[in-house]
């Protein structure tokens, strides 16, 4: 992931470094200067990063000859693994799924969104933190067969799974979200019956 850091207005020209979480120096692009009329310098560097165990980065730009320094810290929220979408079987007259992702940091937010993109009324979430600090999700929701989306069964012996699915909603989403804090990320798994 690329990261840019900039700041203006130092005098004399200042330095900007990217470290790490452990303050080690990481390898950037060169740094770009610019002085205005006034003779106010601006710096900004290109830092290309690799996922952490924290996700933390600093940028420091600091001006040796006044003891002068600004740092600005990032964390990046660490997207988990891509949501998986698992059939329960019948449940209270309609169709239990299951969504399940882990490795995300911070905790995420799960939501389950039917074909028009309308929030469905799902149980609580489970969430789960692993030693590292990661953290799983997952979420039931049962799918109810709806006028609108009710197809005619066919009359051969598919199986009671198979003519529920021409009957019921044909998408439906697993949805997780960082919706909190400087970089929000989501991922999402899609549900379809097939015919």
């Amino acid at each position: 992931m690329g990261l840019l850091c900039e700041s203006e207005g130092w005098h004399p020209e200042p330095e900007l470094v990217w470290l790490d979480s452990k303050g080690v120096h990481l390898s950037a692009g060169p740094p770009e200067t610019h002085r205005d009329l006034d003779g106010f310098y601006t710096v900004k560097r290109h830092v290309i990063v690799q996922e952490t165990d924290t996700n933390h980065f600093t940028c420091r730009v600091q001006q040796s000859r006044i003891n002068e320094k600004m740092e600005t810290e990032i964390h990046l929220p660490i997207v988990g693994s891509k949501p998986v979408v698992s059939i329960e079987g019948h449940r209270e007259g309609g169709m239990g799924l299951l969504c399940e992702s882990e490795g995300w940091h911070p905790e995420p937010e799960l939501v389950w969104l039917d074909s028009k993109g309308v929030n469905l009324s799902a149980g609580p979430p489970e969430t789960h933190r692993d030693f590292k600090g990661f953290y799983r999700v997952k979420q039931h929701v049962i799918v109810q067969e709806t006028d609108t989306t009710a197809l005619p069964a066919e009359s051969n012996r598919a199986g009671s799974m198979r003519r529920w699915r021409q009957r019921f909603t044909s998408l439906v989403s697993c949805l997780i979200t960082q919706p909190h804090g400087e970089w929000p990320s989501w991922c999402y798994a899609v549900w379809e019956p097939s015919l």
